[in-house]
């Protein structure tokens, strides 16, 4: 098996390679997926960090691809009809090392691979249709959700592990966190989707940032019919208990919610989307009826895309306010 090393020495295209075929940004001199079966790594230094860009569409899937620490990889790439299966970028087996970090920048499917690790940062903006070809990611680094959607009814993705998610911008993601000891944490500012596929478990992620505007849900695939939420607060931390029920009994239990500031979770209702989820509606109950602060974001410390917006993730020493308890039904 052959591995290839990111040099950069001409320029940052992950594609380059001169016309003689003697000069590319590769430690062989190649282009990575121009042989079956490469191991490829992209990686830096604090003093000379490593980016590469791939702007075009793949030629042939990646076996096995690390961004190891102080290295970056952008994913550009549009759709065409040459595109790899319909994926602009294809990867078997991806392993994002604590100071790594790659950009999904496209709207185009991209292929994650049977084997995702997260232990750095992962950014996906304003992408629907890319894939984990397994249903699972695992980690202890950050996933970031812009404007995209991860996971469907038929595959929800497992999320192991002590993976950070942040939901931003209209992000939706289709989730058994069955076995996270992770967070997820909602951007106040703009809605986004939580759909939960763990029937009759109690989940220990932590939730930050839950507002009205934060939507957990009910996947279709789960085949019950919820009915009521009840809200009690945790006399230890503060944090909520947020039982989900059906008529027959309870559905999931969250027992680590933390509302963002402002918010005291009010009226609950229910409705059905097009892809036939039950979402779980809350009003805020305050008296004010406006979040005062948004979730406690701040700019990402090591990297700012230069072709895409800049991203937030959360903070780590982030402080919410708690509230009292409330428990009420659907009706």
């Amino acid at each position: 098996m052959t591995t290839v090393y990111w040099t950069g020495a001409e320029s940052d295209d992950f594609y380059y390679q001169s016309s003689d075929g003697t000069k590319s940004n590769w430690s062989d001199n190649s282009i990575p997926q121009a042989t079956v079966g490469e191991t490829v790594v992209i990686a830096g230094t604090s003093d000379a960090p490593a980016t590469a860009v791939a702007s075009n569409p793949a030629i042939r899937q990646i076996l096995n691809l690390t961004v190891g620490d102080y290295g970056t990889l952008e994913i550009l790439a549009a759709a065409n009809s040459s595109s790899l299966g319909g994926y602009v970028f294809a990867i078997h087996a991806l392993d994002i090392i604590s100071k790594g970090t790659v950009v999904i920048n496209t709207a185009a499917p991209v292929e994650l691979g049977a084997s995702c690790t997260v232990d750095g940062t992962l950014t996906i903006l304003n992408n629907t249709g890319s894939v984990l070809d397994n249903d699972s990611i695992s980690g202890s680094g950050t996933l970031n959700l812009i404007g995209s959607q991860l996971g469907t009814v038929s595959n929800p993705v497992a999320v192991t592990g002590g993976l950070s998610v942040v939901l931003q911008n209209n992000a939706t993601l289709y989730a058994d966190l069955s076995g996270s000891t992770g967070s997820v944490t909602f951007d106040t500012n703009t809605q986004n989707t939580f759909i939960l596929d763990d029937v009759g478990a109690t989940i220990n992620t932590a939730f930050y940032g839950v507002s009205e505007k934060s939507l957990f849900a009910i996947s279709a695939a789960d085949g019950v019919v919820p009915v009521s939420a009840n809200w009690t607060q945790n006399a230890d931390t503060g944090s909520w208990t947020v039982q989900i029920n059906s008529s027959t009994g309870t559905i999931v239990t969250l027992d680590d919610v933390h509302t963002a500031n402002g918010f005291i979770p009010g009226t609950a209702s229910f409705s059905q989307d097009s892809a036939g989820n039950y979402i779980l509606s809350e009003s805020n109950a305050s008296s004010t009826g406006t979040v005062t602060s948004a979730a406690p974001f701040y700019r990402h410390d090591q990297y700012i895309p230069r072709r895409a917006d800049i991203f937030l993730r959360p903070h780590p020493d982030a402080q919410y306010q708690p509230f009292f308890a409330t428990s009420h039904d659907c009706g």
